[in-house]
């Protein structure tokens, strides 16, 4: 008779712990632990939003002990959120923008992070200013605006390297125009502050200078060094291209593969772009696999990679080469969209092509304009393709001593072809013969 009476008892004892579960299914809640057990009905008692976020985050993440289901954990979110919890809100919305652990849905994402109650929340602000630069017809003022606010106000990190990066932009219509020295003032801000990305992009300047900074090789390194170091895919994927180049380290094929493969893995699209550009180069350990370049590079340019953009142009520029259906007209599109972006080489080769009129209407002005402005902002290529047309009266009047200013400028960075181009000068007497050992150096 006791032992009935007790069956009985634990019989009342789960009955009333059945009903007391409004939303975590029963036999699933069984199999946890008897401490996850007690925080789901310490949460499901409804008294507390932030309990109940937290088990939202828990099972979104599977952490503490919780089984990964965001589907689960996206009901509990809402149900905070039904208590005007504001991070239950924000969350929602970056969870639904990023679609990394429930599938992607602006829509529902600006509806989270519109609610009346998150009024001036600083996360809410940042993202939706994210979700706004991905409108058809962004109003850049707006989220300018915001993103200064946040980056002067409440000192967002996040928000001051996104300003920067939009600083490097310019839009065809007009509506955003390109300045240098504002993202190199607000990456510089974020880099003080030890921000893992703003160290990246702080980096990126000293690299090529920008026409802002004079470029320092061993600077730029460094501060590549110091945000990989922090966690930052971005400066690994910058950082292997010092190694693959030598620049501000010592030359190191294998290394600059392993840092962009590692940034690739974490799906950054910088590692890509430069796993990609090893990839046709055969660097390192690689073996060389166009179609892979390119499929990576594909991919980065319909996310709206500048880099990319401008890679995958080239492939369809050369067609067969990489397996690809060669297709002029995509091509210039995903160049026009890699020099809206910010990307230097795109605005160099696009314009060698007005030049040319190889594959569109010639526009010699136009043309040249672009490869100044990308030499003058320190790109390798616009310093290699200027200092040729100088020199061979390209699209305008030869002119060797300014064409030896960018040769002096490229032989620095160790650009290959002007120290070619330098010594082949220097052979035929245009630039002052300063002995054999010169022009030795120069081809070596």
């Amino acid at each position: 008779d006791a032992s009935k009476t007790f069956i009985s008892y634990d019989k009342i004892i789960k009955t009333q712990m059945e009903k007391s579960i409004k939303l975590y299914p029963y036999q699933q809640f069984l199999k946890l632990s008897t401490e996850c057990q007690n925080f789901v009905l310490e949460a499901e008692k409804g008294d507390s939003p932030q309990k109940i976020y937290q088990l939202a985050q828990n099972l979104i993440y599977g952490k503490n002990g919780f089984p990964h289901d965001s589907e689960l954990g996206m009901q509990y979110l809402t149900l905070a959120e039904n208590y005007q919890y504001s991070p239950a809100s924000v969350l929602k919305g970056v969870l639904l923008y990023e679609g990394k652990y429930v599938p992607k849905n602006i829509l529902k994402a600006k509806e989270a992070l519109n609610k009346r109650f998150l009024h001036r929340d600083y996360n809410s602000i940042l993202y939706m200013a994210k979700i706004e630069l991905e409108e058809k017809e962004p109003n850049y003022q707006k989220v300018k605006e915001d993103l200064v606010d946040l980056s002067t106000y409440n000192l967002n990190t996040e928000a001051m390297v996104l300003y920067g990066k939009l600083c490097m932009k310019e839009t065809q219509n007009g509506k955003l125009k390109r300045d240098f020295q504002q993202s190199f003032e607000y990456f510089k801000k974020a880099a003080k502050k030890e921000d893992a990305e703003g160290l990246a992009y702080y980096g990126l300047f000293y690299y090529y200078g920008y026409g802002v900074v004079d470029y320092n090789f061993e600077k730029a390194a460094d501060l590549f060094q110091e945000s990989y170091d922090k966690g930052s895919m971005t400066g690994a994927a910058f950082l292997s291209e010092c190694y693959a180049k030598g620049r501000g380290v010592t030359k190191d094929g294998k290394r600059a593969v392993e840092l962009a493969r590692e940034s690739k893995q974490h799906g950054n699209n910088t590692g890509k772009n430069k796993y990609g550009i090893y990839l046709n180069q055969g660097l390192g350990d690689l073996e060389i696999n166009k179609k892979e370049s390119c499929r990576l590079w594909k991919e980065t340019a319909l996310e709206g990679d500048a880099e990319g953009s401008f890679l995958y142009a080239n492939c369809l520029v050369e067609g067969d080469e990489y397996r690809v259906k060669r297709n002029i007209e995509e091509a210039i599109k995903y160049y026009r969209e890699s020099i809206s972006g910010g990307n230097l080489t795109a605005m160099a080769s696009y314009g060698y092509i007005l030049i040319q009129g190889q594959f569109s209407d010639q526009n010699i002005q136009e043309g040249l304009g672009m490869i100044e402005f990308a030499a003058n902002h320190g790109d390798d290529f616009a310093i290699a393709v200027y200092s040729h047309m100088l020199i061979n009266g390209i699209g305008v009047n030869i002119d060797i001593g300014k064409a030896k200013k960018y040769l002096d400028i490229g032989k620095s960075r160790g650009i290959v072809d002007c120290y070619y181009m330098y010594s082949e000068l220097v052979e035929q007497d245009y630039i002052p013969n300063k002995g054999q050992e010169e022009i030795e150096k120069c081809k070596a």
